[in-house]
C-alpha cells in the first residue's frame, strides 16, 4: 500500500479526531477490526462490531474510522478514533482515491467458468515484462477487494483482478473498487447461482461487468459465441467491443482447433494475420481462455507471437482440471 499521513487520508474522507492525537504515517488498510494486526494501519469500522482497543496496546499508530465511537471502548497506547457521520461515504472516497492515484492498465476478469485459469495466463504472459498485481489463486470474494486494491503501489505497473458474482450487485461493487479500464465476460451459466434466486438474475447479475466502464475508452472483451451474454448485455454504447471465439466475425478467432500432446492446438486468426498457437491443458474451453488473455495483454502492449509463445509454457492452476496417475499406473 502506498503510505499515507493520517491528515492527507482525512483531507480525502472527513472526520474529525475524538480520541488521541497526532498525525501518524498510514501502511496498510482494513474495513473490519481484528485483534491481529500491524503497526500503522487503519480500520474503517464497517462491520460496526464492538472495539477493544486492548488487543492493540502494543501496537503503533492504529486509527479507527467510526460512526459509532461508543462501541469503542478500552482505548489506550498510540490508538486514534475518528468519527464520521457517514463511514460508508468516508470509506468509498478513500478507495476512489486510491484508485486515482494510479494510472495504470487494470484488467477485471468475470464467467461463470475460467476466471482465475484466464487470470493466471494473463499474469503469466505480463509477468515477463512488467510488475503485476493479480489475485492470488481463486479468492476472489468482496472481502478482499480493498486488500488487492491497496496491493497496487508506486511500483505496479500492470495488474488483473478476478470479479465474481454471488449475487445482483456484487460484481458493480468490483468495478468500483478496481474500475479496470480492460474488461472480459468469457461466458454466462447457470452455475454459481449462490444468492442469485433464478438464472435469469444472475445472468443479469453478470452483465454489470459494464458499470462504469468509459464508453470511449474502456475495452470489453466478450465471447462471441456465448448467446447468453448476447441475451443480457447491451454493448451498443461501447467504442471498443472485442469479440474471441469461433464466430468468423471475432476480432480474436481460433480456427482447427485440435487435441494435442498435452494441450490443445489451434490456429489463431487476428485481421489477416494467422498464428499457430498451443495451450497446455485439455478442453476447448481452454482455448476460449487463451483467446481472453492473447486479446487482454495485447491492449496491454504485448505483441500476439509473444503472447501466444509465452502460453504455450503455461503453468496450469492446481486443481484446474489436472490429470491423476490412478493407483494402479
Amino acid at each position: 500500500m502506498k503510505h499515507f499521513t493520517l491528515n492527507e487520508i482525512l483531507k480525502q474522507t472527513g472526520g474529525d479526531l475524538c480520541y488521541g492525537s497526532g498525525n501518524p504515517v498510514i501502511k496498510h488498510a482494513i474495513n473490519y477490526a481484528k485483534k491481529d494486526i500491524e503497526d500503522h494501519t487503519l480500520i474503517f469500522h464497517l462491520d460496526r462490531e464492538p472495539i477493544r482497543g486492548k488487543y492493540w496496546k502494543e501496537n503503533h499508530s492504529i486509527v479507527v474510522i467510526t460512526d459509532h465511537p461508543e462501541l469503542c471502548t478500552n482505548l489506550e497506547g498510540n490508538i486514534i478514533l475518528v468519527k464520521t457521520a457517514q463511514l460508508e461515504e468516508a470509506y468509498w472516497k478513500f478507495i476512489e482515491y486510491y484508485r486515482g492515484l494510479f494510472d495504470l492498465p487494470v484488467i477485471g476478469v468475470t464467467g461463470t467458468c475460467g476466471k482465475t485459469t484466464t487470470k493466471e495466463m494473463i499474469r503469466q504472459i505480463l509477468i515477463e515484462d512488467y510488475k503485476v498485481k493479480a489475485t492470488w489463486m481463486s479468492m476472489n470474494s468482496m472481502s478482499v477487494n480493498l486488500r488487492y486494491l491497496t496491493g497496487i503501489d508506486d511500483t505496479t505497473e500492470v495488474a488483473v483482478f478476478e470479479m465474481p458474482v454471488a449475487y445482483p450487485g456484487y460484481l458493480k461493487v468490483a468495478c468500483r473498487y478496481f474500475q479496470p479500464q480492460i474488461r472480459i465476460l468469457l461466458n454466462i451459466g447457470v452455475h454459481h447461482l449462490a444468492d442469485c434466486e433464478t438464472p435469469e438474475e444472475y445472468m443479469k447479475a453478470k452483465a454489470e461487468i459494464v458499470e462504469g466502464l468509459d464508453p470511449n475508452s474502456g475495452i470489453l472483451i466478450l465471447n462471441a459465441d456465448d448467446e447468453n451474454i448476447k441475451r443480457v448485455l447491451d454493448v451498443r454504447h461501447l467504442q471498443n467491443v472485442v469479440y474471441i471465439g469461433k464466430n468468423g466475425s471475432s476480432q480474436f478467432q481460433a480456427k482447427d482447433i485440435k487435441y494435442a500432446n498435452g494441450g490443445m492446438a489451434f490456429t489463431l486468426k487476428y485481421q489477416n494475420t494467422e498464428y499457430d498457437a498451443f495451450i497446455p491443458g485439455y478442453g476447448e474451453h481452454n482455448v476460449y481462455n487463451a483467446l481472453a488473455a492473447i486479446a487482454a495483454v495485447f491492449y496491454v502492449g504485448v505483441d500476439i507471437s509473444v503472447a501466444i509463445q509465452r502460453l504455450s509454457l503455461f503453468e496450469q492452476v492446481e486443481e484446474h482440471l489436472e490429470f491423476k496417475r490412478g493407483m494402479n499406473e
